[in-house]
């Protein structure tokens, strides 16, 4: 089972490379700017500021707080000692070791350190700079009162609840987005720094494109606000020289990207009513059993499962049926294997499927087809989006990459009934004579098995993450 499809966040892969900047050279002058901070329209065609992507330091960033995550798996008696999600250093006066903020890795998800890429390094100063982008209205567009906040809204799962934007997909949880693989549905980018710039034409504006997330005149628009110079020259170092006698603040496109990289990489939210399950039966040293289930239910997850007016043993065997079924241990229904995509802690393959969903026409071919290199395109990528997670679903509704369908109930009807056929269907949802597959399940299945997702749905995420820095 493909899943629920919530569009995963970010972008194009692959940046210029990077050089060494020494003094200007006069074909190279900067783009004039408008009132509002946007490159002129008149300017397109000519050279960009090398600058907007990064600038060379003269003094490094000043010393600050490292992030460190804190997994049960690696760590586990400081784990159990960590009473909330984020832990500031405990002051014990002078020390030349440099402080530590423990970020306490809720129950269920992966270690976040085996996928951070190299260089992203994680410190307070950097992530309060993220947070603080993160719910600026007034940078992100010409015209504020957009932020990234708009679209990926705490209260709605860092998500909006909207079937779609401008480009027919909708706004992604970015709740554990941490452990993405690829960014954006269609997995155009690879690394979340890339969020809302890749390339220096990225920054130039008065270019009509469709939505690509990609936001113009970013750094035109920072940079002229001087309430941002000192944190971002304390946080990434002070550039080599002045500009028109006053002091060149470092915000550049690999500035702004690794600020808000840092931020969106503590989103995460675990600790599921399934998790606090597994847990029970690996300490019990035996197979998940629905006792397990039980045990573990209390009147907020009946409420919350939507079961309130049940009885627990009842639920419990409803979980454990939902759980078998997805994991394909159900002799009598072998078609179900929803697991073989939605695997792992985060219940995704971080792979690409075609779902029957899309109609691409030829020369203008959809989903990861149209971003992979020549020499690796194949039938199956046409109209084929990124496996979401299946964590937070409860609260990030709508599903499927369109937003199209609103209740996970209606997610599994939709396999149940097989999906849509066309020529670049998937594989794995095609039967044995290559036509679509019927599951064959029953209203009980059906119920049973969108019982289990919404067990994934987890803990809400960390209040401390999820409000505005004071200004």
């Amino acid at each position: 089972m493909r899943g629920i499809g919530l569009v995963a966040l970010v972008f194009v892969a692959g940046c210029q490379p990077a050089e060494r900047y020494g003094p200007r050279p006069e074909h190279e002058a900067p783009a004039k700017k408008t009132a509002q901070g946007e490159p002129s329209a008149k300017t397109e065609g000519q050279p960009l500021d090398s600058e907007i992507q990064w600038i060379d330091i003269d003094e490094p960033p000043k010393p600050d707080a490292t992030i460190e995550f804190v997994h049960a798996d690696t760590k586990p008696e400081l784990w159990n000692t960590l009473t909330k999600f984020w832990n500031e250093p405990e002051a014990k006066g002078e020390t030349k070791e440099t402080p530590v903020v423990r970020i306490k890795v809720p129950l269920g998800l992966s270690d976040p350190r085996e996928y951070l890429p190299a260089g992203a390094t994680m410190t307070r100063g950097k992530w309060q700079l993220g947070q603080r982008l993160f719910f600026d209205d007034s940078w992100l567009e010409a015209k504020a009162g957009t932020s990234c906040a708009t679209c990926h809204q705490p209260s709605a799962g860092f998500a909006d609840h909207k079937r779609a934007h401008g480009d027919d997909f909708n706004a992604p949880t970015l709740i554990n987005c941490v452990f993405n693989r690829h960014q954006f549905a269609d997995g155009r980018a690879v690394l979340l720094e890339q969020v809302v710039q890749r390339t220096l034409e990225d920054e130039k504006g008065g270019v009509e494109k469709p939505f690509d997330h990609t936001w113009s005149g970013i750094i035109a628009r920072l940079r002229n606000k001087a309430n941002y110079h000192e944190a971002f020259n304390r946080v990434f170092g002070t550039p080599t020289h002045e500009e028109d006698g006053a002091e060149k603040a470092n915000i550049t496109q690999d500035t702004v990207g690794r600020a808000l990289a840092c931020y969106l990489r503590t989103i995460l939210a675990g600790d599921s009513l399934h998790d606090r399950a597994v847990e029970r039966a690996r300490k019990r040293g035996a197979a998940l059993q629905a006792e397990d289930y039980e045990a573990v239910l209390d009147d907020a997850a009946l409420v919350e499962l939507e079961r309130e007016k049940a009885k627990k043993p009842a639920v419990a065997a409803e979980l454990m049926h939902g759980y078998r079924l997805f994991h394909g241990l159900e002799k009598n229904r072998p078609l179900v294997n929803c697991y073989q995509c939605h695997t792992g802690r985060s219940f995704s393959d971080n792979e690409f499927h075609n779902l029957g969903i899309g109609s691409s026409r030829p020369g203008m071919e959809g989903g990861r087809f149209a971003w992979v290199p020549i020499g690796q395109k194949n039938r199956y990528w046409i109209d084929a989006y990124k496996t979401p997670t299946l964590r937070g679903l409860h609260r990030t509704s709508p599903y499927f990459h369109n937003g199209s369908v609103d209740s996970l109930r209606e997610v599994v009807e939709f396999y149940n009934s097989g999906a849509k056929r066309n020529r670049y269907l998937d594989p794995l949802l095609r039967g044995k004579d290559g036509k679509t597959r019927l599951l064959d399940l029953s209203a009980a299945d059906i119920d049973a098995l969108a019982l289990f997702l919404m067990s994934l749905n987890g803990r809400e995420v960390d209040a401390y993450l999820e409000l505005p820095p004071k200004r």
